[in-house]
């Protein structure tokens, strides 16, 4: 499978509060697509290394809860890229 999906803070688009989206970037034969989560903090409050907010985040009460609800999203577009890819190879076998 030449695909991968990782969590980011897309820093190009700056919201009007002055936070960031967070996305999830799928990169696909060298091609990137952009899925927004529906989330966005500012930069400050982004962890880039561990790729999720920052435990000192005080825009909610759990921090843990969103970063695991982006967890999901993550989780659940893999799951699609990864039934797309067997049904492609099925696909493949049975022609």
């Amino acid at each position: 499978m030449n695909t991968s999906i990782s969590i980011s803070l897309d820093i190009r688009r700056r919201k009007k509060d002055g936070t960031f989206p967070i996305v999830l970037l799928l990169i696909h034969y060298s091609k990137p697509l952009t899925i927004h989560t529906g989330y966005s903090v500012a930069e400050k409050d982004w962890d880039n290394k561990k790729r999720c907010i920052k435990k000192s985040f005080k825009g909610l009460e759990s921090v843990t809860r969103l970063n695991n609800l982006i967890d999901k999203q993550k989780s659940e577009a893999l799951d699609i890229i990864m039934k797309l890819d067997e049904k492609k190879n099925s696909f493949l076998v049975y022609r």
